[in-house]
């Protein structure tokens, strides 16, 4: 195989089998769906360069000792622990209680159909937490239900006090079917004789077309004492029917067109109803620039890892300096890509993920090979 070749499109099919491993903890929430993001790319990229020998001369004792040195598993693992608490760290928040009263139990009506996979369903669990804090937060002794739907609907949660519970079931949601709305704001009418007071106030969330729009204005209509706050994400949910559903119920309308707003949406809405927080320190809210930071270092520090683990483990005379230098350059310029991805909406869901991980592999591999061609021209000993 060309020299060229093994050093661009190794690094790409590892970086692509890193992907396939992480695609079925995609919409899984919290800390070990990020870790598995980092650790599985990592170490496909890791993989496939250290295999390089044993692949262009076709003798799988060449690269067999790498794959029984520990450090080939053991500092990927560690750079993508490191990176995750970074990124926590950043993203802690200071929340200060204002201990008002949440006067209203709470139904959220949650839209898991397929268009929400990704990255709307992390973000969607990750609002939901932050709200169950701000009820946490308030002096609330309300109950909170849950009811998703997608080609169906159903129940996830009754009401409950226990929010800890709740979390549990948003964060356990996956992204699969259609979009029938109407089902589930029947189950969650339903739901209104579990409450001490046979009322709740609705918190509809949903980024599409529902299959049945004209159901569920009638459900609306029939129903006037329900308050619905109606939440549209993205850019393909139908804003007229849920401005309407919420005009409709003595509601209101909150667009979170820019997925990250969601949140905000959500703490919004805790402060509408009286409960919750007075104010939030944190970079998600106000600094966009920190954000962009913290991407550039993530991916910077995980081409870094992958550097020192190849340099590490492959002994060769000059690896380490090529490697070292190519890989933190392909995690720079991979970050300031996929900033500019973000900015336009370039793609969405697994499509963006597969693109994301490919390009990642090979804009290392890339940079190690140029980086190489260039210590070869410098006359730095180099064994590529």
């Amino acid at each position: 195989m060309n020299k060229k070749i093994r050093f661009i499109v190794l690094p790409t099919l590892g970086a692509l089998v890193g992907w396939v491993v992480l695609e079925p903890w995609n919409d899984s929430y919290g800390y070990f769906r990020d870790f598995m993001l980092f650790y599985s790319l990592a170490l496909g990229i890791v993989l496939a360069v250290l295999c390089e020998q044993g692949i262009h001369f076709i003798k799988p004792k060449l690269f067999l000792p790498y794959l029984k040195n520990y450090r080939t598993y053991i500092i990927p693992l560690v750079g993508a622990l490191l990176i995750k608490l970074m990124f926590t760290k950043f993203a802690k928040e200071e929340i200060q209680c204002n201990n008002d009263e949440i006067t209203d139990h709470i139904v959220l009506i949650l839209d898991n159909s397929s268009s929400m996979s990704g990255r709307p369903m992390r973000e969607l669990k990750s609002s939901v937490e932050e709200y169950l804090q701000l009820l946490t937060c308030s002096k609330s002794n309300d109950q909170i239900a849950v009811v998703s739907f997608n080609s169906s609907a159903r129940i996830i949660n009754d009401p409950t006090g226990n929010y800890e519970m709740v979390l549990n079931k948003v964060s356990s949601l996956w992204a699969s079917g259609g979009t029938n709305m109407s089902q589930g704001l029947q189950l969650a009418y339903g739901l209104l004789p579990q409450f001490d007071r046979q009322k709740a106030t609705f918190i509809l969330v949903s980024d599409g077309l529902p299959n049945n729009a004209n159901e569920v204005v009638n459900l609306v209509v029939q129903n006037p004492q329900i308050d619905i706050n109606t939440i549209g994400v993205g850019n393909g949910y139908d804003e007229h029917l849920l401005r309407q559903i919420a005009s409709n119920s003595n509601g209101k309308f909150f667009p979170a067109d820019d997925i990250t707003n969601l949140t905000n949406v959500f703490k919004q809405i805790a402060k509408n109803q009286g409960g919750g927080i007075t104010q939030v320190n944190s970079e998600k809210d106000n600094s966009i620039k920190l954000g962009h930071t913290k991407r550039i270092l993530g991916w910077t520090l995980l081409g870094l890892f992958i550097g020192i683990t190849i340099g590490r483990v492959d002994k060769r005379p000059g690896v380490k300096r090529i490697v070292l230098v190519g890989s933190l350059l392909g995690g720079f310029i991979s970050s300031l890509l996929f900033i500019v991805f973000d900015s336009i909406g370039f793609s969405s869901g697994w499509t963006l993920r597969m693109i994301t991980f490919g390009l990642f592999g090979f804009l290392i591999g890339l940079s190690n090979y140029l980086v190489s061609k260039l210590f070869a021209r410098l006359n730095t000993k180099s064994p590529y």
